[in-house]
Order: C-alpha cells, then structure tokens, then sequence
C-alpha cells in the first residue's frame, strides 16, 4: 500500500502538468508581423545630382510570431540600394507609433527595432539595435559620389496575452 500512494501521487503530478502544458500551448496564438517598405527621396535639382533610393522587398512578412515576450530578430531582411551624386543622407522613420492589426490591436512599435551591420565600400556602416520611432532618423551620410546597398535587419518582440491577427506597419527610408 506504500507504494502505491507515491505511484499515485506521481501520476497526478504528471497529468496535471501534462494538462497544464497542454492547456498553456491551446491558449497560445500567433501573430503575423507584415512590414510595408517605402521611400522618400527629397532632392534639390539645382544641387550636384540626383538621388536615387529603392528598397527591396517593398513588403516583408516577418510570418507568424508568437506572443511570448521574446525577441526574434531576422537578418538581411531589407536591402536599400542609394546611390546619389554629391551629398547623400539616409534616415528611416516609422509612419505610426505602432503596429495595428486589422482589428485595431496595436503592438508598440518601440517593440519593433532595426540594426545595420555592414561593411561597405566606403567604410563600415553600423547602427546599434534601436527601436523605430516616427521622427526620422540619420544614421549614414557620406559626401560624394555614392553607390551603395545597405542590409537592414529587423527584431521584433510581441508581447503575452497579445490578441492574434496580422499586425502592419510602414517604415519609410529618406534619402536627401
């Protein structure tokens, strides 16, 4: 009889568990993270020449990310191709303060961050994790003539007990 009170016990401890997790992982629901590129070129006709910025691909599905509060990050996502006679400044911004779903969920978008890493032709090109915000931010310029294909990579985390659906946002690249 002494053995079976552990015997018992143990098997409770395992089903309630067992039930826990399965409970835990049918509660769960992801979330689909849809990024929409676009550009701004502001130029000065009269000054030395044109710009020139495209940003591939226009539209970047981070595919389903699950609400559990972890960061996931997505290297080389984006690649911007500038390239401008003269004086170029790169800057990005995004067009709202956060992420909506298509149900007027919103995810932060201090949740979504971006970070550049690469070694161009006319010297490294690095800007730390940092959170997108709606005020455009500088983070290259080089004087002269300029062609250049800069990756960018993407970190996002979506918080618990986040509502499912598809979440979008538009970042806009400036080159003036």
């Amino acid at each position: 009889m002494r053995y079976i009170t552990p015997f018992i016990l143990i098997f409770i401890l395992i089903t309630v568990f067992t039930s826990a997790g399965a409970n835990t992982t049918e509660n769960t629901t992801a979330e689909n993270v849809t990024i929409t590129n676009t550009t701004n070129s502001s130029q000065d006709e009269v000054s030395e020449g044109k710009v020139s910025l495209e940003i591939s691909p226009p539209y970047l599905n981070l595919g389903t990310v699950q609400p559990d509060g972890i960061e996931r990050s997505y290297y080389n996502s984006t690649t911007l191709r500038a390239s401008q006679r003269g004086q170029l400044r790169l800057s990005v911004y995004s067009e709202s303060d956060s992420l909506m779903s298509t149900d007027n969920q919103e995810i932060p978008v201090s949740n979504l961050k971006y970070s550049i890493n690469y070694n161009s032709p006319y010297g490294p090109i690095v800007v730390a994790k940092r959170s997108f915000t709606t005020t455009p931010y500088l983070f290259w310029q080089r004087n002269g003539n300029t062609e250049v294909e800069i990756p960018i990579n993407y970190h996002i985390t979506v918080p618990p007990f986040t509502d499912p659906g598809t979440y979008s946002i538009r970042i806009m690249y400036q080159a003036i």
